[in-house]
């Protein structure tokens, strides 16, 4: 049998709605802001790291002039 909920019922299940005040305007344009700051130093800390990896690698010569062929070697 089902039973309809009434005002007077207490459920311990159910939370309040007053737990969590709703955030004004202000405070959810800040939250996006520090979100959007968190990712874009993530990404510029990521663009670091490969920026040194690349120069932390030996760069092999090259030989655009064509002049190695000229050049004795030893």
């Amino acid at each position: 049998m089902r039973r309809a909920f009434t005002a007077g019922e207490s459920h311990s299940n159910l939370a309040p709605m007053t737990e969590r005040p709703k955030l004004t305007q202000k405070e959810r344009r800040e939250q996006r802001l520090q979100a959007a700051l968190r990712e874009n130093l993530k990404r510029r800390k990521a663009q670091a790291r490969q920026r040194a990896e690349i120069r932390a690698e030996p760069a092999e010569p090259h030989d655009s002039a064509g002049i190695a062929a000229d050049k004795p070697n030893g």
